[in-house]
């Protein structure tokens, strides 16, 4: 069904956005205010996929309803065949691929393709538009234009208006005149904000020493906020695909963590301190839902530096978990006994220290396998903690580059 739109804002409101607006233009900036005649495959059926015939027969339509400012756009969830994406730009249509929520890596309240002017590599979005699988990532739109490929809204409705033909500069100076510039709105939180969050929850189950107890935490947060804890018998086809650890979801509140074909106690139970920590970290304010995945874990950061909304969200999440799983006096505690034990003195490089010399590499690999068994994490993960803490000093990169 062809349907016809006066403003980017109804075309805006029928895609589900919320809280943004597109009707900030004013007219010495833009053309004479266009028609936008929309195809939606969006609603039907997932396994629909858009094919140059389709598109040759809605711009057809196109021709033969719109007036001679109109402007075509096809949507879908699903993808566009290659041949689509060619014909597109040819004439001008503009493509949507707006992915299943249930596929998102995170689900934000506002949308992060209308808030910002950010896109992911041109190739990223070429690829997404096309790709017959789900796609995931921290945008929920895909689109292309006459003039580029992009992840900003913004940016996709100023080409269609202008024909593609203004330059960068001038989009970005209309963008940032009409429109905050884009910024980080979840709150930033200092380190030891994070690990003073983390003991409160700790005290709250009366911990002391050793081995986190994750499942009294579930069972005490389960009282007072009905939050529950689920683990599927059988892993899903979405956590198969993408390798998904588990995920979270505010209303109702629920954790849920995938078996993985090869079990890891300390993956597993930092995935659950991951998720705890956006709920601890009142990360409802942000997000509708998230999946954790295990790029998430192996990108942990100890610079607390965030070039994004996702990256926060993130960090904080994997510093919390840290704290949580690792409290600074347990781990000091058990790093000291450990070393005394193994007669690891600090030599004047840290108390710690390992390059790629075979006793230092011996010292390293028997530390953090004892904290790591004793506190029942991974060993990155206590690696990664010990570097926070100032406990090692790890040059192996340094030295394979030198």
């Amino acid at each position: 069904m062809l349907s016809v739109f006066q403003t980017p804002g109804q075309l805006f409101d029928v895609l589900q956005f919320q809280g943004n607006s597109l009707a900030a233009f004013s007219s010495d900036e833009l053309p004479e205010r266009p028609r936008f005649l929309f195809e939606n495959q969006t609603a039907k059926l997932r396994a629909f996929v858009w094919r140059q015939t389709n598109a040759e027969e809605f711009f057809a339509k196109v021709q033969q309803v719109g007036a001679a400012n109109s402007k075509a756009i096809l949507a879908t969830s699903s993808s566009f065949q290659s041949g689509v994406v060619t014909y597109a730009r040819s004439k001008g249509i503009g493509l949507i691929r707006s992915p299943d929520p249930k596929t998102l890596h995170w689900e934000l309240r506002r949308s992060p393709s209308a808030s910002t002017t950010a896109s992911s590599p041109r190739y990223s979005i070429e690829a997404a538009l096309t790709a017959p699988e789900d796609v995931g990532g921290p945008f929920d739109l895909y689109f292309l234009t006459k003039a580029r490929p992009t992840n900003s809204l913004w940016e996709f409705f100023l080409d269609l208006l202008t024909d593609g033909t203004v330059s960068d500069d001038v989009v970005l100076s209309v963008l940032n005149n009409h429109r905050r510039p884009a910024s980080s709105t979840v709150a930033f939180l200092e380190k030891t904000d994070l690990e003073t969050r983390a003991l409160q929850v700790l005290k709250r189950i009366g911990y002391e020493r050793g081995m986190v107890d994750l499942n009294a935490i579930c069972a005490h947060e389960q009282k007072i906020s009905g939050l529950t804890v689920l683990r599927p018998p059988i892993q899903s086809d979405l956590s198969m695909r993408r390798a998904v650890l588990g995920s979270i979801t505010f209303q109702p509140p629920a954790i849920e963590l995938f078996n993985q074909p090869t079990p890891h106690l300390g993956r597993e139970r930092f995935t659950l301190a991951h998720e705890l920590a956006h709920w601890f970290l009142d990360h409802r304010i942000y997000l509708v839902r998230e999946f954790c995945e295990q790029t998430d874990i192996d990108s942990q950061s100890i610079s607390g530096v965030a070039d994004s909304d996702i990256d926060r969200l993130e960090f904080q999440a994997n510093f919390f978990a840290s704290c949580l799983l690792m409290p600074r006096q347990t781990i000091l505690e058990v790093f000291l006994d450990t070393t005394r034990m193994l007669s690891i003195s600090d030599r004047g490089f840290g108390p710690l220290y390992v390059d790629d010399q075979p006793g230092n590499l011996r010292n390293y690999n028997m530390t953090v396998a004892r904290i790591a068994n004793e506190l029942h994490v991974s060993r990155k993960a206590c690696s990664i903690r010990l570097v926070e803490l100032g406990l090692l000093t790890d040059e192996r990169v340094k030295s394979r580059r030198g």
